[in-house]
């Protein structure tokens, strides 16, 4: 009876262990060959600046993804090939920002001309097993047009490494096996404005369902002029170089929450809501211009 009663124990006791492991997952980025997927991004943002008067700034874009496996290496590289259709880009800037109507004017006009210029490229996007970006192709610039000053203003805004930050909406998965309720942290640099802003995010693996699980994503980041190198710090919306002291600052601060739906079969996320707020201030002596910015992108499969 012994004998048969501690066997029992034991059995219970692995059929425990196996149910334990089976609620973990490793996570991974791992594609198969000529994978393909469709999506639809939509990033809206607006921005409140204070100077003197409150000035506002509004940008919308919308496009179709097409993603496609283009290489698989045998160290777990995965590169990307990445073309838009139907890509719609509307900024719009309060006349008195710049403080010319003429500039403004033409950078409302010529954001069809970068939404158009984003369609006719192929882009090349690399990640490693982990989903974090490798390689991202720079965003297309503008051609020379009658106002330099307007076409510096709208690849300022929209920063020449957009295709990065569209690439780094993918999850980035921890080394070890998770299980529901479990979190991980990132930190890597991305630039904002020219400028590099050290990012921290906490992934937390929320649920599971039906082969695809739902992580959690919040985290901070943050820039100092005052922390970078000589030459380093630009002027926003301007392109020059600014000294670094206490009378002339820039500082970055904000936090982002949202959530993914990722494949648990390849590790590529499907869809994806994520909302960010930026606080900026800008210091020139006695002066400080504290600028907001709310940030909303939101990418939904294409069946």
């Amino acid at each position: 009876m012994f004998a048969l009663r501690n066997t029992l124990i034991s059995a219970l006791v692995l059929l425990a262990g196996c149910g334990t492991n089976s609620d973990e997952i490793h996570l991974k980025l791992e594609l198969p060959e000529e994978y393909e997927n469709s999506s639809r991004i939509d990033i809206q943002a607006n921005s409140s600046l204070r100077m003197f008067t409150q000035m506002q700034f509004n940008l919308h874009f919308t496009a179709i993804l097409n993603h496609r496996v283009e290489a698989l290496q045998e160290d777990g590289i995965i590169q990307m090939g990445l073309n838009m259709q139907e890509v719609d880009l509307n900024i719009q800037v309060d006349q008195s920002m710049f403080g010319d109507e003429q500039v403004s004017k033409e950078m409302n006009e010529r954001s069809g001309e970068l939404a158009r210029a984003y369609e006719s490229r192929f882009f090349q996007v690399t990640y490693n097993e982990k989903g974090e970006v490798q390689h991202a192709d720079r965003s297309p610039e503008l051609e020379e047009g009658s106002n330099s000053a307007a076409r510096m203003n709208i690849e300022r805004i929209m920063g020449t490494d957009f295709m990065e930050k569209l690439a780094a909406t993918q999850a980035v998965f921890p080394e070890h096996r998770v299980r529901v309720g479990e979190s991980w942290s990132t930190s890597s640099t991305q630039e904002m404005l020219g400028m590099p802003v050290k990012l921290n995010n906490t992934y937390t693996l929320s649920s599971r369902k039906n082969g695809m699980a739902s992580i959690n994503v919040s985290g901070s980041f943050s820039m100092d002029t005052l922390s970078l190198e000589p030459g380093k710090a630009a002027m926003p919306f301007e392109g020059v170089t600014m000294p670094n002291s206490e009378q002339v600052r820039f500082m970055i601060k904000g936090t982002q929450a949202g959530e993914l739906q990722v494949s648990e079969k390849t590790g590529w996320t499907r869809s994806s809501s994520l909302n960010q707020k930026v606080f900026m201030e800008f210091r020139l002596g006695m002066l400080t211009i504290p600028v907001t910015v709310e940030n909303s992108i939101r990418i939904d499969p294409i069946e």
